[in-house]
Parts: C-alpha cells; sequence; structure tokens
C-alpha cells in the first residue's frame, strides 16, 4: 500500500475516534470497545472471543470486516489479523489507548446505576443466584472466564462468575441483558478481593477436592474450557444452602407440552409467511417469494423468524403464536437483544391458530419495534423472558 493511501487511512480513523468513543451505541464503537476490554483481560485476543462478546450486534462480521481492510468506502482500518489472533494496527495503536484512556476516566467520573455487594454474605448470595440458574451459565461466563467465586458449604461446592456475584441484589437474567457491560472484570475482581481480604488463588494451588469438582461442574456446559486460567476466592459457610424448590413434571407430560408448543410455532409461522406474500401483492410488488425468506427454517439463532428485504420496508419478523388472541408471550435473550438492534425494521407478528389441525389461523396483531414498545407500554418479567402487552397498548400502528 502507498505511504499516501496509509496517511489517508490514519487520517480518516483519527477523525473518527472522538465520536466513536463518544457514542458507544454505534456498532463500530462497540466492537473496538469489546476488543479493547478483551485485550485488557486476557493481552491476546482471538477473532471468535471478539465475535462471541459482539453477538449481540447483528452485522458484526459485515462491520469487522471493513474494520480490518483498507478501502475507500470502510469505516477505517483499525485491526490487524493473523491467523485467529487479532491486534490494533500499527500506526494508530498510541491514538487508539489515549482515546481510550479518556474514554474509561469519564465512565468512572459518572454516577453509577448499579451497587457493589457489601459483605461476604451479600456475596455469598449472588453467588448461589448465579449457581441456582444452570439454564443460563454457558450465556453468562462465555468462552474464556478467568475469576470464579467458591462457596464450599460441607461437602457442597457452589460456583459464580466473579463478575457477576460482585453485583448486588440482581439475577441472572437482568445481569445478562443489562449488567454485564456496566463495568470490566478487573473491577469486579477487586471489588472482590478487598471485600474477602483475601487473593485470587490459581487452580494448580486449590485442593484437590475443590479442583475436581469445579472441573467436572464446568465441564458439563464448557467441555473446551481451558481449566488452568482458572483462579479463585472461597468463602466456607456452615449453614446449609437451600435449593430452591423446582415445580414437578413428569417427562411425558412436559414431552407432549413441547411437542404442542413445537406445532402451534411451526403453523404460526406459516401463517404469518403467508400473510406476508399476501400483504405484499396488495401493494402491487411482483414475484414476491423472491423478497422474503423463511429464515428459522434454516438458522434457529437468527433472533428473528422471517426476512422480507422491499426497498425501504426492510422487515425481520419474529412470530408469536398461541391458541388464543392475547398478548402474553416469550422472548429469548437472543430475541431481545437482536429485535432491539434493528429498531424500526423489527416487527413481531402476533398469530391466533385457531384450528391445529387444518393449519389455520390469522395474524391479528402486528407490532413495529417491539423492544421499545415494550418498554414504555409493556411489561417484562425474568422468566427468560415472560413479556406482556396489554390491550390498551398506544401503538397499533396500523399493520393488521
Amino acid at each position: 500500500m502507498s505511504d499516501g493511501n496509509e496517511i489517508y487511512q490514519i487520517n480518516k480513523v483519527v477523525s473518527k475516534l472522538p465520536r466513536w468513543f463518544k457514542n458507544g451505541h454505534r456498532i463500530n464503537s462497540q466492537i473496538l470497545i469489546n476488543y479493547l476490554k478483551l485485550e485488557e483481560e486476557y493481552e491476546t485476543v482471538e477473532y471468535e472471543h471478539l465475535a462471541e462478546k459482539c453477538k449481540h450486534l447483528r452485522t458484526f462480521k459485515t462491520n469487522f470486516d471493513q474494520m480490518k481492510n483498507f478501502g475507500e468506502k470502510n469505516h477505517g482500518k483499525i485491526f490487524e489479523v493473523s491467523d485467529t489472533n487479532i491486534t490494533l494496527w500499527k500506526p494508530l495503536k498510541k491514538e487508539i489507548y489515549l482515546h481510550y484512556k479518556n474514554y474509561k476516566r469519564e465512565l468512572s467520573s459518572k454516577k453509577l446505576d448499579y451497587k457493589f455487594v457489601d459483605n461476604e454474605k451479600e456475596l455469598a448470595e449472588s453467588t448461589i443466584e448465579f449457581f441456582s440458574k444452570p439454564q443460563f451459565w454457558k450465556a453468562t461466563i462465555g468462552n474464556a472466564p478467568k475469576y470464579f467465586v467458591h462457596i464450599q458449604n460441607g461437602k457442597n461446592h457452589i460456583f459464580g462468575l466473579s463478575k457477576f456475584c460482585a453485583f448486588k441484589n440482581i439475577s441472572v437474567e437482568e445481569y445478562i441483558s443489562n449488567f454485564r457491560y456496566k463495568t470490566d472484570g478487573g473491577t469486579t475482581q477487586k471489588h472482590i478481593a478487598d471485600l474477602t481480604n483475601k487473593s485470587w488463588k490459581p487452580r494448580k494451588n486449590i485442593d484437590s477436592k475443590i479442583k475436581d469438582q469445579f472441573d467436572n461442574w464446568i465441564s458439563e456446559f464448557h467441555p473446551n474450557y481451558n481449566l488452568d486460567n482458572a483462579s479463585f476466592i472461597t468463602l466456607f459457610q456452615k449453614k446449609k444452602v437451600k435449593k430452591r424448590k423446582q415445580k414437578f413434571i413428569d417427562p411425558k407430560t412436559l414431552e407432549d407440552n413441547l411437542k404442542l408448543q413445537r406445532e402451534i410455532g411451526e403453523i404460526g409461522e406459516e401463517i404469518a409467511y403467508d400473510y406476508e406474500i399476501n400483504r405484499l401483492r396488495k401493494l402491487g410488488v411482483k414475484n414476491v417469494e423472491k423478497y422474503i425468506e423463511h429464515t428459522s427454517k434454516f438458522n434457529s439463532g437468527a433472533g428473528f423468524d422471517i426476512t422480507c428485504l422491499v426497498k425501504k420496508d426492510n422487515r425481520y419478523i419474529e412470530v408469536k403464536s398461541s391458541l388464543n388472541d392475547n398478548l402474553d408471550f416469550f422472548i429469548t435473550e437472543n430475541e431481545y437483544c437482536t429485535l432491539e438492534q434493528l429498531e424500526n425494521e423489527a416487527f413481531i407478528y402476533f398469530v391466533h391458530v385457531t384450528n391445529l389441525e387444518k393449519k389455520e389461523g390469522k395474524v391479528f396483531k402486528v407490532l413495529r419495534n417491539p423492544i421499545s414498545e415494550l418498554k414504555a407500554n409493556g411489561n417484562l418479567k425474568s422468566i427468560a423472558y415472560r413479556a406482556s402487552l396489554g390491550r390498551k397498548t398506544h401503538h397499533n400502528n396500523g399493520y393488521n
């Protein structure tokens, strides 16, 4: 690359960096800041780790590619990639670190909207909360966690991610949706060490029984985890830790319920797909099938079920189906984050399946920018997640 083109790229990025660090909601801002946080914690950053940390960004790959390549219309070259390792582009490292330092200083000066645990009792309560939600262990921990709070209660061993355990009186679900990026791991680790007056012990220095318990625990949901990365602070409890009561459902009933839910969901998606085809035809669009994609049939993790791309009316549609016409529904973390990111291009189609055998039903409500609507006029409960929109919602948007 010529010196002139390199200088052009440098000047382009230098002019953008103040905006990137000031407006953290930008996609390229989030990619860069997440990279810097990973670099602080792990020194070397691999592509898969950055992709995991940015998995809520629908266009991560496209934007990252523009930040590692030279180009007239790229965001500006930031990264170098060698094999799977990512580093900052050398001519800009000093400038980026300077802006990041100022960014962190401004963050620390702002009033915090969360609280850390004040004593070991609260630390233990947070650890128990983490351990009681196995369905979220993998999502919360990520790829390469290093620090864990450990509670030994007789023969029982409980483990919790330090970055979660430092927060006071929050659920795992709240952490995933609102708190996981509020502070960095170094701050929470230091808080726990100061609070307990203990040092973090690397795995090789802990008791063999604790080591075995941890290895068995984490390998169940994180089989590729590098065990030697782990360090611990241990709390000892004399009182028996109470386990939360679980509802009893026999396997046959559970299997039947899940089968019925899948059937309702599949029928509802087909009804919504046909609804979308008819909507486009009424608008005079020709060859409508080429604009619509039943995304969930080949990508269950997209965060939506149907894609409709027509000029300025792009729609990423999540379908919620039931055997009635109420507005109570479940929404996953992935759906929530994806639809929130898509804003006005995000839709929820509510489908009332009126006849399962004949696969009949109707779309009875269309909601645009649904996460904004939920925040303004709905209700969210942390049941991974249960959401409700009342019938008196202010925005029907006129798409029925």
